[in-house]
């Protein structure tokens, strides 16, 4: 079925006459944009509305969108220019988010890394994405793999970011 209705599930069919009706036709253009432009017109259109909800504390847009461009700017601070990798070895977390739109905000290309990864196993992977820069969480998971990584790899600088929407509050709108 390509219209503008289909089923949700071949193997789980819904009941004859219940579609699920999509906004728009399958075959509707799409304007070629990049992601970041995505986010940041989002964060224009509806700044208040929640991007993301973590341990009970929502994130809005305009929230992470400044947050992004905070990081971008940090990154261009640091030397980091178009097409240089940036490894992120960071949990789903918020700062992950803004990590990654300012990565892409800076031009750079984002490689992820398990958060699961050994000090072996991230010290390859870096050496092998050839990323410069390391983004990780202030936790006692990660950073002590991150640091021994940072001594041990041609990696060139680490971030730490703190966990910074763990507090206590239940939402952060601005």
């Amino acid at each position: 079925m390509h219209g503008t209705y289909m089923a949700v599930s071949k193997r789980f069919p819904l009941p004859p006459g219940d579609r699920y009706a999509h906004p728009h036709p399958w075959n509707s253009a799409i304007r070629p944009m990049l992601l970041h432009d995505l986010l940041a017109g989002q964060a224009q259109k509806t700044p208040q509305a929640p991007l993301v909800e973590f341990l009970g504390r929502t994130v809005s847009y305009h929230r992470l969108y400044a947050d992004a461009r905070r990081f971008a700017a940090g990154l261009a601070e640091r030397g980091i220019a178009k097409g240089d990798r940036v490894g992120l070895f960071l949990p789903n977390v918020p700062s992950y988010v803004a990590a990654y739109y300012g990565a892409m905000m800076a031009g750079a290309v984002v490689v992820n890394f398990s958060p699961l990864y050994t000090v072996e196993e991230l010290a390859a992977q870096v050496v092998d994405s050839g990323a410069r820069l390391l983004v990780t969480l202030d936790a006692p998971a990660l950073l002590p793999t991150a640091c021994k990584v940072l001594d041990a790899s041609p990696l060139e600088q680490l971030v730490v970011v703190p966990p910074v929407y763990c507090s206590s509050a239940r939402s952060e709108g601005t």
